[in-house]
């Protein structure tokens, strides 16, 4: 089988391997003179600090059969004491990845479709100036599929089945002004339960960006502006 997709070339390639290994180069020298936060410290009474909501946008950039693929995920969570989060995500695949396929006796393309939802944890194991280190976990369930148009130009959807996904990762973090945190990692998706009906699961180690707010410098902003 031969996985083809899309000829459009992704701008934004580039720049997520250059972030990716200028981030982890300046990071392995600041996480040196970090102060490092035990995780059983970052845990303790945590659900009695104050909270704050929050939320991400992450790009996992994941390779497998010699192809890139692209899922996007939005998280919306709450901050207990700037240390530990939990929320819910909503992630899909972004970028067209197709197969040819045979249905009804014809063989067509057909574009790979993988969704799910779920929960997410993040712990805070160090954090040095504007540089912090988090552990990411999410878990979730959804569907993948295939879809394509018929002869008649009708959409199709085939070989739906659910999937559940683990996805444990590793990421640095950099707070900008105190206002947006971008931050870069690694992580490794793994299918719990996969499609039975698709052979392809997208297992593989990813390369994770991520950018997000920082709700309480907003406030901060805004009372600021505010007050004038």
């Amino acid at each position: 089988m031969i996985i083809t997709r899309n000829k459009i070339k992704n701008p934004f390639r580039s720049a997520k391997r250059i972030f990716f290994v200028l981030g982890f180069l300046g990071l392995s020298h600041v996480s040196t003179f970090a102060q490092p936060v035990q995780l059983s410290d970052s845990l303790k009474g945590v659900f009695h600090q104050p909270v704050q909501p929050n939320w991400h946008w992450d790009t996992w950039a994941t390779y497998v059969y010699g192809k890139s693929l692209n899922v996007q995920s939005l998280k919306l969570g709450a901050l207990f004491g700037k240390r530990f989060e939990l929320g819910v995500a909503y992630n899909w695949l972004s970028n067209g990845v197709y197969f040819d396929q045979e249905w009804e006796q014809n063989k067509y393309r057909m574009q790979y479709e993988l969704r799910y939802a779920g929960v997410y944890t993040e712990v805070k194991f160090f954090k040095q100036g504007r540089w912090s280190g988090t552990l990411p976990i999410f878990l979730g369930t959804g569907k993948s599929f295939y879809q394509f148009r018929d002869q008649s130009d009708t959409r199709r959807i085939v070989f739906q089945n659910n999937v559940v996904v683990y996805e444990p990762a590793l990421r640095f973090n950099y707070n900008v002004a105190n206002l947006v945190q971008v931050g870069a990692g690694m992580g490794y998706r793994f299918m719990l339960k996969g499609n039975s009906q698709i052979q392809e699961r997208i297992v593989s180690p990813n390369f994770l960006l991520t950018v997000g707010f920082v709700p309480e410098g907003w406030w901060q902003l805004w009372n600021k502006l505010s007050n004038r």
